[in-house]
């Protein structure tokens, strides 16, 4: 077993032979039929986009330009839009369990962890960011505390980069991609490959570098913990300090 008695099995303890264990999920199948899902519903809600700019002549974008401090809008149509493959492909289609993507309670100790742990890892990448010349504050000020921000708007940004964009992400990178990676090449593989993946799909390559080292942390505690909820708990709280940081001092 993996990451204690919450863990998972490997294959350093393959079933025996005529055994009724159910095979390791996610599967390679699954994960790409999930991922796949998610790029095509990704892709229309760009489609969506494109479609209502060319009817409205121009004012959509134009809207969406002018109006940054409705970030946290975009941020959470885009998160539920991803989230839909999951259950429809995942849950629904290829029958994947909950269970089979991490969603098991993790030891109450786990949570206090990852908690700390959130808050620590913010300011060592926080350092990493200010090594390669862009620093982590004005990285989120950019994407999430635009300068006409409203109040209201600063609080729909603070639940969805603390709750359904933590667990999307967690979802598609540990829950799917870790796990299936680890499995199937091994420990390393699996936090290397899936923190590589998870820090190329976040923007620039300064942010890129900064959140696979955020990547390696996740799966790590993923791993060792045996539920994703863990992750998504240390996820949360490192998105949290962050959006802390950036409305005090704006």
């Amino acid at each position: 077993m993996i990451g204690g008695s919450s863990g998972w099995s490997v294959e350093n303890d393959p079933p025996p032979e005529n055994s009724m264990t159910p095979p390791f999920r996610p599967n390679g199948k699954d994960v790409f039929f999930v991922f796949a899902g998610g790029m095509v519903a990704f892709a229309a809600l760009v489609a969506a986009v494109i479609i209502a700019n060319a009817v409205s002549d121009g004012v959509f974008a134009n809207r969406l330009a002018n109006e940054p401090s409705k970030a946290w809008l975009q941020i959470t149509i885009g998160a539920f839009v991803l989230f839909s493959p999951v259950y429809l492909v995942g849950i629904k289609t290829r029958r994947l369990a909950w269970r089979d993507l991490g969603f098991v309670a993790p030891e109450a100790a786990w949570i206090v962890a990852a908690i700390m742990l959130g808050v620590i890892a913010h300011f060592v990448i926080g350092l990493v960011h200010l090594s390669l010349g862009d620093p982590l504050k004005d990285v989120m000020t950019r994407t999430f505390d635009p300068a006409n921000s409203r109040i209201t708007d600063r609080v729909f940004v603070f639940t969805a980069v603390t709750t359904i964009v933590p667990l999307v992400e967690e979802i598609y990178f540990r829950g799917l991609l870790f796990r299936w990676l680890h499995n199937r090449w091994g420990l390393y593989t699996g936090l290397l490959v899936s923190a590589l993946t998870f820090g190329a799909l976040h923007g620039d390559w300064i942010w890129a570098v900064a959140t696979a080292v955020l990547g390696v942390l996740l799966a790590f505690v993923y791993w060792r913990s045996g539920s994703i909820w863990t992750s998504i708990t240390l996820h949360a709280t490192y998105n949290s300090v962050g959006l802390i940081g950036i409305f005090a001092g704006n």
